[in-house]
């Protein structure tokens, strides 16, 4: 077993990962390279595009398992660093109180939905009061820890709305686990 999450690695060399190279022109080279390829494979006899697949297929594999690997140790690096410089590990501006007083006004927003809409309808900004109130809804998902965050756009909103709407908790302790202060 990793000491990095599998499924943090996972998520972080999917999507995250493609955006970023999306962004760094990386579709270019990869159309350079598709070119110089095709003018080569299009000049091979069969017994020679059997060995260049298979080649390929070897390089592809190895290119995946080294960005997986830099990619381990470069997040393994990251956290032995942050204990050494004895981080509080802060991936947010807002301190704890400062979470639970927006965790109260959460609360009050989704009661005023109830009492107004006999329900609490999903947040959407652009629903007059109610909606202005209900971007609450962003400062907390900003927030948020980072460790969540990780975890992957879809998994982290359901994440940040399990907690938030686990209402035996008091806001002091959805606070805390938002923070991953204490377990979730």
């Amino acid at each position: 077993m990793h000491m990095f999450g599998d499924e943090v690695v996972k998520n972080r060399l999917g999507e995250a990962l493609e955006a970023e190279l999306a962004k760094s022109g990386i579709r270019e080279k990869q159309k350079e390279i598709s070119c110089i390829l095709g003018r080569w494979y299009n000049n091979m006899t069969k017994e020679e595009m059997e060995i260049f697949d298979e080649a390929e297929e070897k390089i592809l594999q190895y290119i995946s398992f080294y960005g997986e690997t830099a990619y381990r140790l470069g997040a393994m690096d990251g956290i032995k660093y942050g204990m050494e410089q004895k981080a509080e590990w802060k991936d947010t501006i807002l301190s704890l109180e400062d979470m639970v007083h927006i965790i109260y006004i959460y609360d009050a927003v989704k009661k005023i939905n109830d009492i107004m809409l006999g329900k609490n309808e999903i947040y959407d900004g652009r629903e007059g009061i109610l909606g202005a109130l209900g971007r609450v809804c962003d400062l907390v998902y900003n927030g948020t820890s980072y460790n969540i965050k990780l975890l992957g756009e879809d998994e982290a909103d359901n994440t940040v709305f399990s907690i938030l709407d686990k209402n035996e908790y008091s806001p002091e302790e959805r606070a805390a686990m938002l923070l991953c202060k204490t377990a979730v």
